[in-house]
């Protein structure tokens, strides 16, 4: 009567470079970053679509963004929703998942300084409004590929901070669209190839683009 998945995706990675007059190398800088980690229950009551509840936490290793202070795990977001989950496939190659609720996003930022009285502290937020999330995966090529591809949506009703801001770019959806193509070389050997879109008024008006490709181990335990 109750289906639990979770996903849990870590990304760190620095860039060294050197001078090109003197040839000493650089401190290094973060390339990439990322700790995401989601639960899902969803009671499967046999309707055409279930009840669902999620959290996800998301944060990184290393923020490096204050050049005095090294902060770790830091900023983070926590994500609770709940509503309605339906499986429109499900068979041995392909799995397609949609859910659509209600969400509240809370925000943390530790050990701000404030550059006029050089203290610091931690400021908070949050905001509540509609959630989307739609995820396939699905093998090609006999198996040897498989497109693992999720789309998350989050329009914002409410936000604790509007009175404080100069806009209403808060309003407008958040989208994070990630697609990950993962090719097995060998039984243990893959490659992956990692892309992203991601869409904040807030952070940036045209939006954003990640991509990554990558070499790595595999095993499965069951």
């Amino acid at each position: 009567k109750l289906h639990n998945r979770n996903t849990l995706k870590l990304f760190f990675g620095q860039t060294h470079s050197q001078d090109a007059e003197t040839n000493d190398w650089k401190k290094p800088v973060v390339s990439n970053d990322l700790i995401d980690f989601e639960t899902v229950f969803r009671f499967t009551l046999g309707w055409w679509a279930e009840p669902y509840l999620a959290g996800r936490v998301e944060s990184q290793f290393l923020d490096t963004s204050d050049p005095e202070k090294d902060r770790y795990l830091n900023p983070a977001k926590f994500t609770e929703s709940g509503g309605v989950a339906k499986v429109f496939i499900k068979d041995e190659k392909t799995e397609w998942t949609t859910r659509l609720g209600a969400g509240i996003r809370q925000y943390l930022n530790r050990d701000v300084l404030n550059p006029v009285t050089s203290e610091r502290k931690n400021l908070t937020s949050h905001d509540a409004g509609v959630t989307l999330d739609s995820e396939i995966k699905t093998n090609l090529a006999g198996d040897q590929i498989t497109v693992t591809s999720k789309l998350t949506v989050f329009n914002a009703l409410i936000y604790s901070k509007e009175d404080e801001v100069d806009n209403d770019y808060w309003k407008y959806p958040d989208v994070n669209w990630e697609t990950i193509f993962t090719a097995g070389i060998t039984k243990y050997l893959m490659v992956n190839l990692y892309l992203q879109i991601l869409y904040d008024k807030e952070i940036d008006l045209g939006g954003r683009f990640k991509q990554s490709l990558s070499l790595g181990l595999t095993y499965k335990f069951i």
